[in-house]
């Protein structure tokens, strides 16, 4: 659970000026889950006083309030390094060649990130086997662009939320205010990506806050399924050296990535 959480801190503020604000974000998920946790379980559900004096004191140091605000800035940030994992994960998968049976959908779909719609990613199918012999297959096609990618990311933003933007505006500050942000971490935002689209788990057992928002179910699975760290930290540094390849604009520095490797 500890390790799970770090990560998650990290991921939120990678920069070494965001260091400070780690930790009380570790804290206010370890509160805001434990606190939940002892909710839902309680005999009696006016039972608040009981609520008080079980939980343990490094966990009523701060209001509700406040380690909700931690919690809601946090998750912010964790929901734009899962979309920047979507856009990076379009690249790496380019280009990427699978035999197929038969001839099925023309498109797959990637969650942009936890609360908004999907966005497309194209393949072809069809193709010649060796001898000669059409065979059905599929292409995986990202975008040739990094504007392309953030573009699709804009169009996305605005169907779900039902927004309209400058569209040049909007992904220069995209770019600037989030893309550019996430490079430390982005090898690590393709491996969460990835896990994103295992979960929710329905049977997972309960968030922070309203146990139906996404991002409470999303840190719930993934705090109380920690098995998945280890692997994860295994292919995000193996991305690590992909990325620099596969990343148009060379934003992207291997050297200059954090660097998690599991214990």
């Amino acid at each position: 659970m500890d390790s799970v959480v770090q990560f998650l801190a990290v991921l939120a503020y990678p920069h070494v000026l965001e260091k400070n604000k780690r930790d009380p974000l570790a804290e206010a998920f370890h509160a805001m889950l434990h606190k939940a946790c002892y909710w839902k379980a309680r005999s009696s559900k006016n039972d608040s006083v009981s609520l008080r004096t079980h939980i343990p004191e490094q966990y009523r140091r701060r209001t509700n309030r406040k380690y909700q605000n931690l919690v809601n800035k946090g998750m912010r940030r964790i929901s734009h390094r899962i979309t920047v994992g979507n856009v990076a994960a379009r690249f790496l998968v380019a280009g990427i060649r699978v035999p197929y049976s038969s001839a099925g959908e023309n498109s797959l779909s990637f969650p942009a990130n936890p609360w908004e719609g999907p966005i497309r990613l194209r393949f072809v199918t069809q193709g010649n086997t060796p001898e000669g012999q059409q065979s059905i297959g599929m292409e995986l096609r990202g975008p040739e662009t990094l504007r392309d990618a953030l573009r699709a990311v804009v169009k996305a933003k605005e169907q779900g939320q039902a927004v309209f933007v400058s569209e040049d505006d909007a992904i220069e500050n995209y770019k600037k205010q989030i893309w550019l942000p996430s490079m430390p971490v982005l090898h690590l935002a393709v491996a969460i990506f990835e896990e994103l689209c295992r979960y929710p788990n329905p049977e997972a057992p309960y968030g922070f806050g309203d146990a139906g928002e996404d991002g409470s179910r999303l840190v719930a699975n993934l705090v109380w399924h920690p098995e998945w760290l280890a692997p994860a930290l295994v292919r995000a540094e193996s991305y690590r050296s992909i990325l620099p390849e596969r990343i148009p604009g060379g934003d992207f520095n291997p050297t200059k990535a954090l660097r998690l490797l599991p214990q």
